[in-house]
């Protein structure tokens, strides 16, 4: 009998010390970016931006007013829901590195997410809010809402573009910069009628 109970202890044990954890959220970021906006590539910046990654429990988000030429930073605590939905929505799923969909006239901001896992390579996704599969748009959905939330308080300054900058390739290729507007030359010439 004393035998039985050593098996079925150590068998607990065993089950135990193998179940595996999720792995860490090392990084996870959110932006919404000017791309559209600008002719000069080197003006890309972040509009808005949200950062979360599960050592700093705490979740990062800036807002840049371009009409004032302000940066608003905020911070919240860490979110259980959050780091779940970025779990369920993004480790051990490809996604397509631009996503554009139809149609391809488009006059709003650009977006893109940067994630990585413990032990995982980073991943990046360009994407257009219209494009992104149901199931992306309901957690884009919620992202949007956290960044409006009123619970956030103030910051201090953190880096809002480095990671734009680190991605511009991508983010070029994906959604090529729109071309200035060709100076126009006058089409036609006045001139002053004769009098006679």
């Amino acid at each position: 009998m004393i035998d039985l109970r050593l098996v079925i202890l150590l068998s607990f044990i065993l089950v135990s010390c193998n179940r595996t954890q999720k792995p860490k959220i090392e990084k996870f970021t959110w932006i919404r970016h000017n791309l559209n906006r600008i002719h000069d590539i080197s003006e890309l910046q972040a509009r808005y931006y949200l950062s979360y990654h599960d050592s700093s429990k705490t979740l990062f988000y800036a807002f840049n007013n371009s009409r004032i030429k302000q940066v608003e930073y905020f911070e919240s605590p860490k979110n259980d829901s959050l780091s779940g939905l970025i779990f369920k929505n993004f480790y051990k799923k490809t996604f397509s590195q631009c996503i554009i969909g139809e149609p391809t006239i488009y006059d709003g901001d650009f977006y893109c997410i940067i994630y990585k896992f413990e032990n995982e390579q980073e991943h990046f996704i360009n994407y257009l809010p219209f494009a992104i599969s149901d199931s992306l748009k309901s957690f884009v959905d919620y992202l949007e809402r956290l960044v409006e939330m009123s619970t956030n308080k103030r910051a201090n300054p953190f880096d809002i573009n480095s990671e734009l900058i680190q991605y511009k390739d991508s983010i070029i290729d994906c959604f090529p910069p729109v071309p200035p507007p060709a100076e126009l030359g006058p089409k036609v010439k006045f001139t002053k009628p004769k009098h006679d």
